[in-house]
């Protein structure tokens, strides 16, 4: 047990005094600064693999910009993806999508480690969702397929904000309670938000490029994905002629949809850094197993450890 937290700038005193920016100073000193604070201390932590000191350092980076009104400098050029990823998500924090403007919490407890185990069985949850449909893609159940990795994608959409729960576990982090959207509404939100990701992640973008992933998009928001989702399902009529599933499905289809929500999985979920190298590995190795060439896996973006 952790007990109560700790000071927020106890773990990285030094570092954090290059965080923010004076009014006096250039932007580019700032961003050198930041980038030789996230080059420093991120790294450090993921070879602890330590999530107290992770999400106690997200907490400190939050804080001070709050406090200070200052803006984040991505590192642009470090070459170390889990510090572009952990920059993002700091920026996600500031735009609204965490502590600051938070939703009703999606895990709560009374130590780090109770919300930790929440948190660690809902991404779980997620994973063993994503890999029922792996199964059902080897086996050829390409509608079922397609149907689970869109309820995958959904839900990784609506866990997206548990890291910032997680974040503001118990409460130290400034935070205003908001309402919900209609049920349905914020579902489709979500769903959207977890799918444009592959907009904006580099790997995906040159996994997947942007056609086929502002289809499924459009899909979302107009709600033809509903109606694709019951041919996924259901036998219907079609022109007076009863037609099955898997006469509506393809192979193609199923493919993009489950090797999307895995990607997804990863992207969006995998928010610690030595979790993040498992969940993509995971995944790189079923793509490769259902035939994807390997040159468009590795070099789509598959980080390297280390």
């Amino acid at each position: 047990m952790h007990g109560a937290p700790r000071p927020q700038t106890e773990l990285f005193p030094d570092e954090i005094r290059a965080l923010t920016r004076s009014e006096g100073e250039s932007e580019g000193a700032g961003q050198r600064g930041v980038t030789a604070l996230l080059d420093t201390v991120v790294p450090k932590i993921a070879e602890d693999r330590d999530p107290f000191a992770y999400v106690e350092f997200h907490r400190t980076v939050l804080r001070l910009l709050q406090e200070n009104g200052a803006a984040l400098a991505p590192p642009a050029a470090s070459p170390r993806p889990e510090v572009l990823r952990a920059t993002r998500k700091i920026d996600a924090a500031l735009s609204g999508r965490a502590p600051g403007t938070r939703r009703p919490p999606l895990i709560e407890g009374d130590t780090f480690e109770a919300c930790l185990g929440q948190y660690d069985a809902l991404i779980g949850y997620v994973g063993n969702l994503w890999a029922s449909g792996c199964a059902l893609f080897r086996d050829g159940a390409w509608p079922l397929c397609a149907a689970v990795s869109l309820l995958a994608m959904e839900e990784i959409g609506r866990l997206d904000r548990t890291w910032y729960d997680l974040v503001a576990w118990d409460y130290s982090v400034a935070q205003v309670e908001t309402v919900d959207a209609h049920p349905d509404e914020q579902r489709r939100q979500d769903f959207v938000a977890a799918v444009r990701t592959a907009l904006v992640s580099p790997r995906l973008r040159r996994l997947f490029g942007p056609e086929p992933v502002e289809r499924l998009i459009a899909d979302i928001e107009s709600g033809e994905i509903e109606r694709f989702r019951r041919h996924c399902l259901h036998i219907e009529t079609d022109r007076g002629w009863l037609t099955t599933p898997a006469e509506r499905v393809d192979r193609p289809t199923a493919e993009f949809l489950v090797v999307l929500a895995g990607e997804l999985w990863a992207e969006v979920l995998g928010h610690f850094p030595w979790k993040y190298y498992e969940m993509i590995e995971r995944v790189a190795e079923f793509e490769l197993a259902i035939g994807l060439p390997q040159e468009r896996v590795w070099d789509s973006g598959l980080p390297a450890r280390g």
